[in-house]
């Protein structure tokens, strides 16, 4: 039985005690995923989650909730991962606010083909900034969690699910390092949860604009990297898609707290 077969058995309110047993035993983490209406959210989180391919999406309205298992090689265990899909029509920008609660990591979208899709990363990333200065939307770390685990130290600020792939990483972390003292303040607080801004709709681009280069480096102190959710996901972004999950796991319950967990 898959792990949406359970989910859906427990939503009902038929699932034996095993099964919800079962599911109580992950540890979770919940991915806050947001950008414009229309963007390709919700097809790319389809894919990942079901490997798959969403072929008639709909808008959605409010919050959109899919749900994967994914396994933390560095400690071998597994975790239960929620991604929290939020409508991005601007009608719902005074009601969205109650889904920004207990969150862990956070994906920002938009369309390489919309240019004001790109533009509009900076409005969803003040929104984040001002709804966690009001009733901060981060879940809390665990310190001490698993501490019979060995631990590294973490620096919750040094965006480690980079390191392998987009592009050159040594010349984005050399331009992230001289962005650091330019970054205004929206832009840095940021930095207390992972964050990864993916360009979708590359199949959508004509050759002409094949060499289309959004700088979310230089314009927001963020990197990312740019795909098609309809399309088989390359090996590049799999690697980085992984290590920012990893990273979202890591703050929730590896990371240090200026000590050592033993």
């Amino acid at each position: 039985m898959s792990i949406y077969d359970k989910m859906d058995l427990i939503e009902r309110g038929h699932a034996p005690a095993q099964i919800t047993s079962q599911i109580s035993d992950y540890d979770k983490v919940r991915i806050l995923v947001i950008g414009d209406s229309g963007v390709g959210k919700t097809t790319l989180i389809h894919q990942y989650c079901h490997q798959s391919l969403l072929t008639h999406p709909r808008w959605t309205v409010g919050c959109n909730v899919d749900v994967k298992i994914h396994h933390y090689a560095k400690h071998q265990r597994d975790f239960f991962l929620e991604f929290w899909d939020i409508g991005g029509h601007r009608k719902y920008k005074h009601s969205r606010h109650v889904f920004y609660n207990q969150i862990n990591g956070i994906l920002i979208m938009f369309d390489v083909t919309n240019k004001k899709s790109y533009d509009n990363v900076k409005k969803w990333i003040a929104e984040v900034v001002h709804l966690d200065k009001e009733k901060d939307i981060e879940e809390k770390y665990m310190y001490g969690y698993h501490h019979n685990h060995h631990q590294q130290q973490h620096d919750s600020n040094d965006h480690t699910y980079y390191r392998r792939g987009v592009g050159n990483y040594q010349q984005q972390q050399q331009q992230q390092q001289q962005h650091k003292t330019t970054k205004n303040n929206h832009h840095s607080s940021l930095a207390s949860l992972p964050v990864l801004i993916i360009g979708n709709k590359t199949d959508l681009l004509s050759k002409n604009e094949e060499e289309r280069i959004y700088d979310t480096l230089k314009d927001y102190g963020l990197a990312s990297i740019t795909i098609s959710a309809v399309k088989t996901p390359t090996q590049q972004y799999d690697l980085l898609f992984k290590d920012f999950i990893d990273s979202v796991i890591e703050r929730r319950y590896y990371r240090h707290n200026n000590s050592s967990i033993n």
